[in-house]
């Protein structure tokens, strides 16, 4: 238990002890030292001069003690044998003895057994005191004598001789053992004391160094500890230090990479685009030299987005990114700019031949269809090119407008059918100033509720009865009058605007229907045109479930281009969905598209609708005959009802029903009327129409 303590306590002493306090102990064990030594000097410097003095105390008593016999023997020699000589002499011993008494007497520290030596008196022990002053008074009397052989003198002497030899001598050797057994106790004791402060400076020490130099070794050693351990942190912290700034370096590089280029393909963005084309473009006066600038679009990208969905999308981005990586190589800069559209900024060393090439092969290699999972996606792409040279000048070249100018042949290749590119040309801006004032009046037309339905009635190819009609777009314009989709389809479709003319006029249809309903008793079969951004509409079929008029009265019309080959799924459901609320449904333009009888197998129309490209000439070509027939064909084998559109003369019409079509619809019948002119035929006719099996409308913007 004792140990533990103990073991506790020196544990406390050297681990414990904070080492700023050892700083005071360090200095008050320094003063204690120094003062040990001081002392231990003052008591060496004091018994020097303690063992002088007692050696002067010695000397001066055994001078007293041969003064006493020399005082004894002139004393003889003044008595028996008397001169001035002697008699001085015994005069000048006479006073040194006299002196070396009172020196001796009048020491302040005699020993106690001197003390009683010199001042003890007692009748049988006289003191030495009393023996000196009896001594000297008999000599004296000696020297003081005239006579000096008198008889006082001669007593005197005899007196001197009875205590001198003995008595006086004893006292005498008394007194100087005395002293020097004093001086030696002195002595001892001195160096006692200079021993016990020697002994106490060296115990300091050691105390020192077992409460200060000890824990001071201790504490330098753990501070000396700590600090290896924090310069082996301080190192391991700088190696993360360093891997971290390497790390940040990284992150910062690829914070740049991302802030530069396009996530999903990895090219260059929209930023990246701007940065490098006022580059360029700033290097044109002094270098003397044209850059070229490709806008790529893809056709029908939104189509494959909205149906399949963004993964899909995404697949064919990417592979486009693929491909103009292939085709643009070293010789220019490829950057994704938006959805789906990228641009290709041509290095000076391609020439106006080098970039029609190099925009074909782009064309040309996207056409290929692409497939994703289970299905083939169809694009293209069209594109617009621009140039920019230091001949040009002022704000022709700067970024901006370079880009608005490639946009501007873009949208013309848009207009000549796409899959196609387009040079940028002052011709071709004008132009599209003017296409931009329509796409503005379209914009306000519709907001104006200016768009208003047509129809084309339809007619049994047997019995030339009417069977329903068609609802065609048309454009009522405040200044130009009345106009075909010629005048305004392209720029709608550029705005994405059809889908909101098909949902005008389908709306107004369904109006016109109820009101034919109250005029001849019963509804006019009719058929709208939708469009792919109609059909894709979300809110589509729960407006259809809302519709006041029979389901069954109304046919969807869809233009055979946007059905291909590897159809897409949810295009699909939405089509059965539509169905699934009475509607039916009817591929227009039948022989002009992608449409093949795997297509019309999963559609499963009700109608086609023959393309008048192919009526038109059917009269004077028998081949042409023949490929009529054979879509007739077609469809009776599947069940699927045949209108022929754009009849012009009754020749087509009965080469039409002899091959079975089943009806018609063109201007040798009637041509597109507005309601009030449909009613008053309904009215002049006379006629019961068909409660089903007749056609529907479509808001044909075409």
């Amino acid at each position: 238990m004792r140990f533990d303590i103990g073991k506790s306590i020196w544990a406390y002493l050297i681990n414990r002890v904070d080492p700023k306090s050892l700083w005071s102990r360090y200095i008050f064990a320094l003063v204690l030292i120094f003062s040990l030594l001081l002392i231990s000097h003052g008591l060496s410097v004091m018994a020097l001069q303690k063992s002088g003095g007692d050696e002067e105390l010695v000397n001066v008593s055994g001078k007293q003690r041969m003064l006493s016999q020399r005082i004894l023997y002139f004393a003889h020699m003044t008595v028996s044998q008397p001169s001035e000589e002697t008699i001085n002499i015994l005069a000048q011993d006479i006073q040194t003895f006299e002196q070396a008494h009172a020196t001796l007497t009048a020491h302040p520290h005699l020993s106690p057994a001197l003390q009683d030596l010199y001042f003890q008196d007692t009748p049988q022990n006289p003191s030495l005191d009393h023996l000196v002053k009896l001594y000297l008074k008999d000599v004296q009397i000696i020297t003081a004598s005239r006579n000096h052989s008198s008889e006082q003198s001669l007593n005197a002497l005899q007196r001197m001789e009875e205590v001198g030899p003995h008595l006086l001598l004893n006292k005498l050797d008394m007194a100087v053992t005395g002293f020097e057994n004093a001086a030696k106790n002195n002595t001892a004791r001195l160096h006692l004391l200079q021993n016990i402060s020697l002994l106490s400076a060296g115990l300091m020490l050691i105390l020192e160094s077992i409460f200060i130099f000890w824990p001071i070794q201790k504490a330098v050693h753990r501070a000396f500890t700590r600090l290896e351990t924090h310069k082996e942190r301080l190192e391991k912290a700088q190696r993360e230090v360093l891997l971290q700034n390497a790390q940040l370096a990284k992150v910062k590089e690829k914070i740049e990479h991302d802030a530069l280029h396009d996530p999903l393909t990895q090219l260059a963005n929209r930023r990246y685009l701007d940065l490098v084309l006022k580059e360029k473009i700033a290097q044109l006066p002094v270098r003397n030299e044209a850059i070229s600038l490709m806008h790529v679009d893809l056709d029908r990208f939104k189509q494959i987005n909205d149906t399949l969905g963004h993964a899909a999308g995404d697949h064919i981005l990417c592979y486009v990114a693929d491909i103009l990586r292939e085709k643009v190589e070293s010789f220019g800069f490829i950057a994704r700019v938006g959805g789906d559209e990228f641009v290709i900024l041509g290095d000076q060393s391609l020439t106006l031949k080098d970039v029609k090439t190099l925009a074909g092969d782009i064309i040309e290699a996207l056409k290929q269809p692409v497939r994703y999972k289970d299905n083939l996606c169809y694009f293209g792409a069209s594109i617009g090119v621009s140039f920019s040279s230091p001949e040009l000048g002022g704000q022709e070249n700067c970024p901006e407008q370079l880009l608005a100018n490639a946009d501007i042949a873009l949208y013309r290749a848009k207009e000549n059918g796409r899959g196609c590119y387009e040079i940028f040309t002052h011709h071709l801006k004008k132009q599209f100033a003017k296409t931009k004032q329509v796409s503005d009046e379209i914009l306000a037309g519709i907001s104006r509720q200016e768009f208003i339905p047509h129809y084309q009635l339809q007619y049994d190819a047997i019995t030339h009865n009417i069977v329903g009609a068609e609802a065609l777009a048309r454009w009522q314009h405040p200044e130009r009058g009345i106009l075909s989709p010629f005048h305004f389809l392209d720029a709608a479709t550029q705005l994405n605007a059809t889908k909101d003319i098909d949902h005008i006029i389908l709306e107004q249809s369904i109006e016109d229907m109820m009101h034919w309903k109250k005029v001849i008793g019963t509804y006019l079969p009719i058929s709208v045109n939708i469009s792919a951004q109609r059909l894709i509409d979300q809110n589509l079929v729960r407006r259809l479930e809302n519709i006041q008029v029979p389901a069954k009265y109304i046919t969807f019309e869809l233009t055979e281009t946007i059905y291909f080959d590897g159809v897409f799924e949810k295009l699909i459901e939405t089509i059965e969905a539509v169905k699934s609320t009475g509607i039916h449904i009817e591929i227009d333009d039948f022989g002009t598209g992608h449409a093949s009888i795997l297509s019309l197998q999963r559609i499963r129309p009700r109608r086609l609708k023959i393309a008048r490209e192919l009526i038109s000439p059917m009269t004077q070509s028998e081949s042409q005959q023949n490929l009529v027939k054979t879509i007739v064909d077609l469809g009776r084998s599947l069940d699927i009802e045949i209108i022929a559109e754009g009849v012009e003369t009754m020749d087509q019409a009965d080469l039409l029903k002899d091959m079975g079509c089943h009806i018609f619809q063109g201007y040798a019948f009637a041509r597109p009327m507005p309601r009030e002119s449909i009613t008053k035929t309904l009215l002049t006719q006379n006629q019961t129409l068909p409660e089903e099996g007749t056609p529907s409308l479509g808001s044909s913007v075409a």
